[in-house]
């Protein structure tokens, strides 16, 4: 094994007699049990730059941070280089650039924003020369998002097989402009889906680039009506992507009867309802599910869902280099920070308040 740090530095988050916050500390690495024995499918990875997402905040100085304990490293994405491999590791090696989502705000000894982290290899996806590390931080969680709603909850066929849509379909994306519409614009027109998109009018120009046939502004009052009549009034997958306010009986109201909903939310009791009425299947996706493993959110115990592990290493091994290689995927909008990992609370504090609009907040090391 190469030689690697006894301590690094790592971003924790600091639930402290009422009052949520984060700090840099030094934290044991090499004679970790993680590190000294490392899992045979797992890779240790030099940070290089952290990309930041709303449940970061959110679980560290937001409405989460109360249930989310104390002493944990925080951040799910990162990317760096390789410099330790597993045993039954095949698809990395020592130099590979990567990037990869980690389990944040979970150990007390493991997470993104650090000097270095130890990551399930199955969550990684090797960058290629012309893609920067920057770039690849901005992806993981936002993409493997919209990857299990397209194709794990829809089942539509991956990217490398090239299948389309055999009979014509349409999907509107509510709050299409987050990184998980992001994303899921792009897999879903790669896959042959008539895409309308719900956002801020000042982001159409760049959704309708991604792939988006039309965009409707979200305050209109009479948005409904209008994606309705955009789609043919025939809407056969719904995706909220924000679960916020009235976001999911908005998307449930414009899906037709025997569709589709997914969202990232609980769906309030009116769209449950409506959607009984209307013959709505309603799906949820987690990004914490991708990991494998049971785990506890903000107080509820989040069980194993197999299928998802399953398709995220099937994506990250064959259908990231496919869609790398083809130009099939392109990065969120990038706002570059200064500070490093001593400036990611900053970063926090500006996506609690708002002060951004559809980019990803990335820091270099």
């Amino acid at each position: 094994m190469n030689r690697l740090p006894e301590y690094i530095q790592a971003l924790v988050n600091t639930n402290d007699n009422g009052f949520p916050g984060a700090e840099v500390r030094t934290i044991p690495f090499s004679r970790t049990f993680k590190v000294a024995r490392l899992p045979k499918d797992h890779i240790v990875v030099k940070a290089k730059a952290f990309g930041l997402n709303p449940l970061d905040w959110k679980l560290t100085i937001g409405p989460f941070a109360a249930k989310s304990g104390t002493g944990k490293v925080v951040g799910h994405d990162m990317a760096g280089e390789v410099v330790v491999v597993g045993a039954n590791v095949s698809n990395f090696k020592v130099g590979d650039r990567v990037a990869s989502s980690q389990f944040g705000t979970w150990y007390q000894d493991n997470g993104a924003y650090a000097d270095y982290s130890v990551l399930d290899s199955a969550l990684a996806f090797k960058l290629p020369d012309d893609v920067t590390f920057e770039a690849g931080a901005s992806l993981p969680v936002g993409l493997y998002t919209a990857v299990q709603a397209i194709h794990g909850r829809l089942a539509i066929s991956l990217p490398s097989s090239k299948e389309k849509i055999s009979q014509e379909k349409v999907m509107l994306i509510w709050s299409a402009a987050t990184a998980v519409g992001h994303g899921a614009i792009q897999l879903a027109t790669n896959a042959g889906i008539r895409v309308i998109a719900v956002a801020s009018s000042r982001n159409h120009a760049d959704l309708i680039a991604l792939g988006a046939i039309a965009c409707f502004e979200y305050t209109d009052p009479d948005v409904v009506a209008k994606v309705t009549a955009a789609a043919g009034r025939r809407f056969d997958f719904g995706i909220d992507c924000v679960g916020k306010g009235n976001s999911s009986d908005l998307t449930v109201s414009a899906i037709s009867h025997g569709g589709h909903l997914i969202s990232i939310m609980l769906a309030s009791d009116t769209a449950l309802s409506l959607a009984k009425e209307k013959n709505i299947k309603v799906d949820y996706i987690l990004g914490g599910t991708l990991h494998g493993f049971e785990f506890e959110l903000v107080g509820n115990t989040i069980p194993v869902v197999p299928e998802d592990h399953a398709l995220i290493k099937k994506w990250t091994s064959t259908e990231m280099p496919f869609l790398f290689k083809h130009g099939l995927l392109k990065h969120p909008k990038l706002r570059i920070m200064p500070g490093g990992i001593q400036g990611i609370v900053k970063g926090m504090e500006i996506m609690r308040d708002g002060a951004y609009v559809a980019e990803k907040l990335i820091y270099p090391v």
